[in-house]
C-alpha cells in the first residue's frame, strides 16, 4: 500500500502505514465463591479508531454485512490504545457446539474486518488523491 498517511492517521490506525484490528475468542469463567458456575465463549472485535470511525461515518455502504453491522452497533470506545471494543457473540459453553458456532463468527469477523480496512484505506486514498488535485 502505498498511501501517505499523517503521523496522527498512522498512530489512530494501529498499523505501519496501513491498518491493523483485531478478533479474539475470549473462554471466560466465572467463579462464584469457591467453585465453577459458568463458562462463557466470547468473540471480541478491537477496531482501530480511524477505521471504525470511517466505517461508521460510511455505514450505509457496508451495513449490509451482518459482522460489520454488530461491530458499529454494539462498539464502545476505550480510547486510541484499545479503539473501538465489541462483544459480537457471548454464549454459555456447555457443548462442542458452542465452540464450533464461535469458531464461525471469528472467521466472518476476519473476512468482516479486512473488508473495513480496505473500505477505510479506499477512503483515505480518495482523500489524498482530492486534497492533491486541490493544491495544484
Amino acid at each position: 500500500m502505498t498511501v501517505r498517511l499523517t503521523q496522527k492517521e498512522i498512530k489512530r490506525l494501529w498499523g505501519d502505514g496501513g491498518p491493523y484490528s483485531q478478533v479474539n475468542i475470549v473462554i471466560q469463567s466465572r467463579i462464584l465463591d469457591f467453585e465453577l458456575a459458568r463458562t462463557f465463549v466470547i468473540i471480541r472485535t478491537e477496531i482501530n479508531p480511524l477505521t471504525f470511525e470511517i466505517i461508521k461515518e460510511a455505514k450505509s455502504v457496508l451495513y449490509n454485512n451482518p459482522i460489520i453491522k454488530d461491530i458499529l452497533e454494539y462498539s464502545f470506545y476505550c480510547g486510541e490504545e484499545e479503539g473501538y471494543v465489541a462483544n459480537i457473540y457471548h454464549r454459555e459453553y456447555v457443548s462442542k457446539k458452542n465452540m464450533d458456532e464461535a469458531k464461525e463468527i471469528l472467521i466472518k469477523a476476519q473476512d468482516a474486518i479486512i473488508e473495513m480496512h480496505k473500505f477505510a484505506m479506499t477512503i483515505i486514498e480518495t482523500k489524498k488523491i482530492t486534497k492533491k488535485s486541490k493544491k495544484r
